[in-house]
């Protein structure tokens, strides 16, 4: 189990630096300043879709954010396969609260 929730976070945080070096290096090159301010989701599509660097930074953000949630996920899952329901429970329990916060950020 732990190797699961390792390979996640490890692998998900890894892939997020790539990115994130990414748009760095785009916004030197391009000689582009960074976001002063927090963009919309359909911004940051539109923004990565015009190879716009602020807009790469902010999916390697938006990635950081989703990687202890992917992890979460894959406890509870691993939780589910040996049948332990008192902590796949709570486990489930944190994502329910992180989803009603990120609800409350978007709103």
């Amino acid at each position: 189990m732990t190797q699961t929730a390792t390979a996640v976070l490890g692998g998900g945080f890894q892939l997020g630096i790539a990115i994130l070096t990414l748009g760095l290096i785009l916004s030197i090159v391009q000689r582009e300043p960074l976001a002063q301010s927090i963009p919309s989701l359909g911004e940051v599509g539109r923004a990565v879709a015009d190879g716009n660097a602020a807009g790469v930074i902010d999916v390697a953000i938006l990635w950081m954010i989703a990687v202890p949630v992917m992890a979460a996920l894959a406890i509870a899952v691993a939780f589910f396969r040996v049948r332990e329901w008192l902590f796949m429970t709570f486990t489930l329990l944190v994502l329910a609260v992180l989803g009603v916060s990120i609800g409350i950020a978007i709103a």
